[in-house]
């Protein structure tokens, strides 16, 4: 797109505040008019529009993934005369945020420390400082950081999350649940439900694992942590609630391999072999490529007496191994089978 075009989109611009139109306008633009627009602005005379557009430019830039022009913006920003201190804070955190979009985190930690310079007592830069440190592994800084949050607002749930991931990125599961249990049940997304989860199944601590996911899946009904309560029923040994909650989700996704697996595998469990054949002779229509089922599937043709067909499927099983342990485990099992009268 030419500069002539450009400049009629900054004209349109202009004129947003007149005809009420916004300057959402921008963006349709393509990288090249972006930079063009860049260069018309930097003619403008008026401070306040140059301003106005500059930031409309710079949240554009973003949303077209042109971090590189929409950092140049933030600096042209930062050197204008006069800049307003709440403004000047705003530009540092943009720019602190674009770097941690890129994965420059020591140039982000740099502009946040600017950020919060300009205002000591705000939390939310706090917290993005907490985080840079949590994603550099630097802990015991990120654990600081997340305490000074705290200290300013001993509600905050990001902070209580945050000093919980310092612990259990260390797997240190018992400090990591001395502050997610601290946060608001509402608060609570998928994400730190399955931390939660993974803290209490370590902690051998079953019946809070599953109580905490009952009531997040009452609402909720993701089924890869509905799955997730399933397993952890087995963990407990109710394998007729995880066997129902694993028939119910096979109904919405019949062709999910994992489940028909994991199914099969529960069914074997509790003795069931005719149900678990018929899971892996489903499993293994939707993915006939894993030893594993093979293995199993000799197995139970075993325990059903029928020794040939035993014997065929350890066969298959040794031949699609693909590591020793499991070449070794179908021999073992192809040995008895041959010795067995």
């Amino acid at each position: 797109m030419n500069k002539i075009i450009a400049y009629i989109l900054l004209l349109f611009a202009f004129s947003s505040s007149v005809f009420g139109v916004d300057n959402d306008m921008i963006v349709s633009c393509d990288s090249q008019s972006l930079c063009e627009i860049n260069e018309i602005i930097d003619t403008t005379k008026n401070k306040k529009k140059k301003i106005r557009l500059l930031e409309s430019l710079a949240v554009k830039s973003m949303e077209a993934n042109q971090y590189d022009l929409a950092m140049d913006i933030y600096v042209k920003l930062l050197v204008l005369k006069k800049i307003p201190k709440n403004k000047k804070f705003q530009y540092y955190v943009k720019l602190g945020d674009i770097y941690g979009f890129k994965k420059e985190y020591i140039l982000s930690m740099q502009n946040y420390r600017k950020a919060m310079f300009l205002y000591k007592k705000n939390i939310d830069i706090r917290l993005k400082v907490g985080s840079i440190f949590l994603k550099s592994n630097l802990y015991n800084l990120a654990e600081d950081t997340f305490l000074d949050a705290l200290d300013i607002n001993k509600n905050s749930s990001v902070a209580k999350n945050g000093l919980g991931d310092v612990f259990y990125r260390q797997e240190i599961y018992t400090k990591a649940m001395k502050y997610y249990s601290q946060i608001n049940s509402e608060d609570y997304n998928e994400e730190s439900v399955v931390k939660i989860v993974d803290c209490y199944r370590n902690l051998n601590r079953i019946d809070e694992a599953i109580s905490i996911l009952k009531a997040f899946t009452i609402k909720n009904k993701n089924p890869e942590l509905l799955f997730l309560l399933g397993l952890l029923y087995i963990d407990k040994n109710e394998y007729m609630q995880a066997r129902d909650l694993f028939l119910e989700l096979i109904k919405q996704d019949e062709k999910n391999f994992k489940l028909c697996l994991y199914l099969a595998s529960l069914y074997d469990l509790i003795e069931d072999n005719v149900n678990a054949k018929k899971m892996f002779n489903r499993a293994y229509a939707i993915n006939s490529s894993y030893a594993a089922i093979d293995f199993m599937q000799a197995k139970i043709a075993y325990k059903m007496g029928n020794l040939p067909e035993a014997k065929k499927y350890a066969r298959d099983s040794y031949s699609k191994a693909k590591t020793v342990f499991v070449k070794d485990q179908a021999q073992r099992l192809l040995n008895f089978l041959n010795a067995v009268k």
